[in-house]
């Protein structure tokens, strides 16, 4: 499984029970509200979000790109030694002996072990 991206803490629990002729303080206790209810609680969430929004972008920074042609181009695939879902042959010079798939070809070729 991938591994989640956002590291800040969000625990999505700003109250959405405001009524009129509520005040808005720092902390929420001086107008006799919880501490969510306080200015300083929001701001910290508020600069939590866009942090987690900074850490998913920098998350896309390292995955492949899709060609013009809206595939992965295959110098961007990882090298993971088995196999790949390809509509063209692996050009000889490209294939590695001691992957699966090169040890696969090399006993249908008759040169197996």
């Amino acid at each position: 499984m991938a591994e989640n991206p956002i590291k800040t803490p969000l625990p999505a629990d700003l109250p959405e029970d405001w009524t009129g002729g509520q005040t808005v303080a720092p902390t929420g206790a001086e107008v006799g509200l919880s501490e969510q209810h306080g200015y300083n609680y929001l701001m910290e969430q508020v600069n939590a979000a866009q942090t987690a929004a900074k850490e998913i972008g920098e998350a896309f920074s390292g995955l492949a790109t899709l060609g013009p042609d809206g595939k992965v181009p295959a110098g961007q695939l990882p090298d993971i030694g088995g196999f790949y879902e390809v509509e063209e042959a692996v050009p000889p010079a490209s294939r590695k002996a001691n992957t699966l798939y090169g040890l696969i070809l090399a006993d249908y070729a008759g040169g197996g072990h």
